[in-house]
């Protein structure tokens, strides 16, 4: 359990212990989060490291390059601005994003994705996306793009759907997903990498997978919601043959209890809690790095998360009646028990409180 805090020794605790070694390793884990690759398997860096964006974006790789630049391996930026040179249009134009062939937008029940062989060029902010070329008089053209719907948030029909129409050999990788305790997954995720970049996820049911890759050499590691991820394997997906690959360690999820007080009356406050550090998921939808405090209990939130170690910002007005308090937290998974509670008590002081 954790005692109160104030949010004075916190925030130097915060700013002051390790700024220059965390910034280093923060910008290196959001830069590995950025990294995607393109059809011709060129590393590409995305504006964020959530996975929203499959294309690189010329204003924004700029920036990273003038500030985190010696933290990127200069062959990867080499490649980035020949690829980003190959989508320069007739008139002489720098495109404002250059795709990687096949754009997603998903969430847990839908999934939509966009396949675009021909796109070479993004502007007007991105509402707009096309391949620039030139037409004489009398002349006409066409292009081939595709739309795919899918019924939940598995991408693995999309990455089928790309081996198909690039004409690639394929191989079935297959198999379950249990707990450290033995229990199986009912909701598994399957992680695709390949190279150390994200290529894609696969859904399962009933503590089992089951989809197909295009044939080539991968690490897959299991992800399910509020737990920690499996160990990551090396798996290859064979021409026509089925390769099995079982996962058997994620953590069961903890559970935290936040109780947040005004600092001077002890009066319980209304409070958003953000997760700044902490266990974060490829697939965006499976866990929350916003709560607010229960509208029916005042001060009090509970919610299932996995077992980590997390720094929480916590604010009741901040910004315009007090400043965000940050405390550091663990919820780590007993070995006797399925699931650990965590108390964590802190309190808001405001600034000039009516």
């Amino acid at each position: 359990m954790h005692g109160t805090t104030d949010n004075a020794s916190m925030g130097v605790f915060a700013l002051t212990e390790r700024p220059i070694e965390y910034l280093e390793s923060e910008t290196r884990r959001l830069l590995d989060g950025c990294r995607i690759q393109a059809d011709d398997e060129t590393d590409l860096y995305t504006p964020d490291s959530g996975g929203h964006y499959a294309a690189i974006w010329t204003r924004d790789f700029a920036y990273m390059v003038e500030y985190a630049g010696d933290l990127i391996p200069s062959g990867h930026i080499d490649a980035c601005i020949r690829y980003l040179v190959s989508g320069q249009g007739a008139d002489g134009w720098i495109p404002d994003r250059v795709e990687t062939g096949w754009t997603a937008s998903y969430e847990k029940d839908w999934s939509l994705v966009f396949h675009a062989p021909f796109a070479d060029y993004v502007g007007y902010g991105g509402q707009d996306q096309y391949r620039e070329h030139t037409l004489r008089p009398g002349e006409s053209t066409s292009f081939e793009g595709w739309l795919q719907v899918i019924a939940d948030g598995d991408l693995s029909p999309a990455l089928e759907f790309e081996a198909k129409r690039q004409g690639l050999n394929t191989g079935i990788v297959e198999g379950s997903v249990q707990a450290a305790d033995g229990s199986e997954i009912a909701d598994p995720i399957i992680v695709v990498q390949k190279d150390g970049i994200t290529y894609g996820w696969s859904t399962g049911k009933n503590g089992a997978y089951k989809f197909t890759l295009p044939e080539g050499k991968y690490s897959l590691h299991a992800i399910a919601a509020n737990h920690s991820a499996s160990s990551a394997y090396d798996v290859e997906a064979v021409q026509g043959e089925i390769t099995r690959q079982n996962f058997y360690d994620l953590q069961r999820p903890g559970e935290i209890h936040f109780q947040i007080s005004d600092e001077q009356s002890g009066e319980p406050l209304d409070a958003r809690i953000r997760i700044l550090e902490g266990e974060t998921s490829t697939v965006e939808y499976l866990g929350r790095s916003m709560i607010f405090t229960d509208t029916d209990e005042a001060g009090s939130v509970s919610m299932q998360i996995a077992p980590g170690s997390y720094l929480f910002e916590i604010g009741s007005g901040a910004g315009f009646l007090s400043r965000p308090v940050t405390q550091f937290g663990s919820c780590l998974l007993p070995w006797t028990s399925g699931k650990l509670s965590f108390l964590s008590v802190c309190r808001v002081q405001y600034w000039d409180k009516p």
